[in-house]
């Protein structure tokens, strides 16, 4: 089979240094328990955080997700698609998803310290008050 650079671009493939890599390291960490529990506690932050938002907000929003992947579910993507290019130009990276991009998901570094998480909730929570205003 002949092999393009554009066979190459996907999510998954065509950096194989990379992902050999981050291998070794999650099985170095992982074996650290401190490791294992600092993500558990910040994944509660992150899921008591988005929750008062979202009781604050209004609107009906909802909060899932799991360890340190959380999504605001904004009920219309027009409310998602404004609070996260508020977002970005304040700083804060964000994504769209679901079927009708109406969730705004949450992916930070696990290494993030809690500082930075709180700094990127108010980014949201500003962008998101300014798209219902």
């Amino acid at each position: 089979m002949h092999c393009t650079p554009e066979d190459r671009t996907a999510t998954f493939q065509g950096n194989d240094l990379a992902l050999v890599s981050a291998t070794a390291a999650m099985n170095i960490y992982w074996q650290c328990s401190t490791f294992a529990r600092g993500i558990q506690e910040m994944g509660e932050a992150m899921r008591s955080r988005l929750e008062t938002i979202a009781s604050l907000s209004g609107n009906g929003f909802a909060v899932r997700g799991r360890g340190m992947a959380w999504g605001f579910d904004c009920r219309l993507a027009h409310i998602a698609e404004e609070t996260t290019r508020k977002a970005f130009y304040n700083g804060l990276l964000i994504e769209q998803c679901r079927r009708q991009d109406q969730v705004a998901k949450f992916l930070p570094a696990l290494t993030i310290d809690l500082a930075t998480l709180d700094e990127g909730f108010e980014i949201f929570h500003d962008s998101l008050a300014e798209t219902l205003k």
